[in-house]
């Protein structure tokens, strides 16, 4: 760089990366480790079966789903997910927009993370 002080920031922006790609890493050793002693354990099981979830992504959506019974239906479950379509409708005229994106940020974006995994392994 021309300027010193534009190495020192990319070097500061290096660290902050690093340092948060060793939280991630630490979290992930601990909940891998942790894993066999949850209750969800045969649950977390159940959703690796699927293709594109892994055990990260089925522990966090469980996690922040809590009990799956209180839905009474999937289609309960998609709206509390904010993965339902948004609609703009008057009178005879009837138009769905995007996903809503109300709900759950978390376990919606590893629902879609995971969606993205299958669709492009």
């Amino acid at each position: 760089f021309e300027q010193p002080w534009l190495q020192i920031v990319l070097q500061e922006y290096i660290d902050a990366v690093k340092a948060a790609s060793a939280r991630v890493d630490t979290m992930t050793t601990q909940m891998m480790e942790l894993l066999p002693q949850w209750s969800l354990a045969p649950v977390v099981d159940c959703l690796v079966a699927l293709r594109g979830i892994d055990k990260i992504s089925a522990m966090v959506l469980l996690a922040e789903l809590g009990d799956i019974s209180r839905f009474k239906s999937p289609k309960q479950l998609m709206a509390y997910l904010g993965l339902v379509p948004s609609e703009h409708s008057s009178g005879k005229r009837r138009k769905q927009g995007a996903i809503t994106l109300t709900g759950n940020g978390r376990a919606r974006r590893a629902l879609i993370e995971s969606g993205w995994s299958y669709r492009f392994p």
